[in-house]
């Protein structure tokens, strides 16, 4: 058995030493069913002398674990983390997040390094930085989260990860976009159809009225009208002038497929 304990005396746990190879999965352990925060604030030791995460545990042994709160670091390390956020340096983020680094301030970019690694599709900094707790919902810049960013860019992957994490799918940025929007507005059909599968709303309006179900309609984005009005969007909703989706419709295909769900024809637009 490997057998835990805190420093204080009190006993964590007592695991089986087959169920366990090395020393992160036994953090990764205490997190997922022991209540312990993310491995890179734990501290696993063995007569006083902390264990690496990739030293082995391949017999019974007595550990001592220690939690750690952040590191203070400087501005320039709150920057080089959304550097290698940014650039996919999955080693690097790794190594802040051992310090342990908070992955949820935000520096010069304005964004933190979860939404900006989500923006470029980094899916394994994504993972890492959940894993080390970061926010899945923090506002950024411009009011956006790493959901919106990772739909904007079409990143699906990204945003399968986030949805997993619990990240909330329907909140709008400064400009009233939520994810779906953005995805919409970019043509992202797989990313619309992931959003929209896991129950994001398809009515919501920008502070305009508009709906992601206007906004491709306007931009005659037939995939994505098709799509989202097989998802149940409403095609009676009009935005603060009036006008519905039908009269924005700037492709004959997408029109069709309005008429064919239910849309009136017979509207007019206020004035």
């Amino acid at each position: 058995m490997l057998q835990l304990r805190m420093l204080s005396g009190e006993t964590v746990a007592c695991i089986p030493v087959e169920e366990i190879h090395d020393v992160k999965a036994l953090k990764q352990r205490l997190t997922q069913m022991h209540g312990m925060p993310p491995r890179f604030r734990q501290r696993v030791l063995l007569h006083g002398e902390n264990l690496e995460d990739d030293v082995a545990l391949d017999g019974p042994m007595s550990l001592d674990l220690a939690l750690l709160g952040f590191a203070d670091v400087s501005q320039q390390q709150v920057d080089e983390l959304a550097a290698a956020a940014l650039h996919g340096s999955i080693s690097e983020v790794e190594s802040m997040m051992q310090l342990p680094q908070d992955p949820d301030l935000i520096g010069a970019e304005r964004q933190p390094a979860l939404t900006i690694a989500s923006g470029q599709g980094r899916v394994d900094v994504v993972r890492l930085l959940l894993e080390a707790g970061a926010d899945k919902n923090l506002v950024g810049k411009d009011g956006c989260t790493a959901m919106m960013e990772a739909s904007l860019e079409g990143h699906v992957d990204v945003v399968r990860v986030l949805l997993d994490a619990g990240a909330h799918k329907d909140l709008a940025d400064d400009d009233g976009l939520t994810a779906l929007m953005r995805a919409s507005l970019r043509g992202h059909v797989q990313v619309v159809r992931v959003l929209v599968e896991a129950g994001a709303n398809t009515d919501l309006a920008t502070d305009d009225g508009l709906t992601a179900l206007m906004l491709v309609s306007l931009q005659g984005r037939v995939d994505v009208v098709r799509l989202l009005v097989d998802a149940g969007a409403d095609t009676t909703l009009a935005d603060n002038n009036g006008t519905t989706a039908l009269m924005m419709g700037s492709h004959v295909e997408g029109v069709r497929k309005l008429l064919d769900s239910g849309a009136d024809p017979n509207l007019a637009t206020p004035g």
